[in-house]
């Protein structure tokens, strides 16, 4: 631990990858095909997809979806990312928001669609 103006400050923590599972990959499988579909609506159990555009081309991805239930919530955005990159539907590097999210955690943050 580093002492900085006699406060105790943390040193870098590195954390390793964590291996893809099968419901990951079935995940990226299954938003990868609702992009190719790119349809307004779809079945109640398709994920719902907002773009939104932001200055510079960038972009924030909300992905409202109950699939994600039993999901991490930092391994979601890992899942849209890797999703977007296989469809090449956006520039990944202009995705600077990649959120997934249930319908009941997007009804409580009053995330719509």
């Amino acid at each position: 631990m580093l002492t900085y103006y006699g406060a105790k400050i943390m040193a870098v923590i590195t954390k390793s990858q964590k291996p893809e599972t099968p419901l990951y990959r079935q995940l990226v499988a299954a938003l990868v095909e609702e992009l190719q579909r790119n349809q307004p609506t779809g079945p109640a159990t398709a994920p719902q997809i907002i773009e939104e555009e932001q200055r510079g081309g960038f972009f924030h991805i909300s992905v409202i979806w109950d699939a994600w239930q039993d999901v991490d919530r930092a391994e979601r955005g890992k899942i849209i990312m890797d999703a977007y990159e296989k469809q090449q539907r956006v520039n990944v590097a202009k995705i600077t928001v990649a959120l997934g999210l249930t319908h009941a955690e997007a009804e409580r943050l009053s995330v719509r669609v």
